[in-house]
């Protein structure tokens, strides 16, 4: 709780800290979701260049779409469902999203390289990886 207001957070495995807050939804989150794929944000400044992007769905029948480059979200989708968002989903490519409710609905979302930005191919994230993990030593 942040307030009055339900977050999710990530937290951090050294010292149980976390450094972001996802603040919005009107009820509990009931389930999260990180997309495996990192993207390339075009226009972005040179430190937030790339970002994960993470799915958050909650009682409140809305889903949230964040990318950890941005402070607020993407999109908020409200009212998607008539109940509780129970489970959420990514696609292998990164870019498609399903999401189901307790109502017995299920949502399918597409997102294109402009909204998320362009997927690193798997060459390209390991060497990003490389260099993160060679700056932090």
């Amino acid at each position: 709780m942040n307030g009055p207001g339900p977050t999710a957070q990530i937290i951090q495995r050294e010292g149980w800290g976390y450094e972001m807050d996802f603040v919005g939804h009107r009820k509990p989150v009931t389930c999260v979701r990180f997309n495996n794929v990192l993207f390339r944000r075009p226009k972005a400044k040179k430190a937030s260049q790339y970002s994960c992007v993470c799915a958050i769905g909650s009682r409140d029948q809305s889903i949230s779409i964040w990318l950890t480059s941005m402070q607020r979200p993407l999109v908020v989708i409200r009212e998607l469902f008539s109940n509780s968002v129970l489970d959420v989903t990514w696609n292998s490519a990164g870019n498609q999203l399903m999401a189901c409710s307790w109502d017995g609905t299920v949502a399918y979302i597409e997102f294109s390289d402009d909204e998320l930005g362009k997927p690193l191919t798997k060459e390209e994230k390991v060497l990003l990886l490389v260099t993160i993990f060679i700056a932090w030593c």
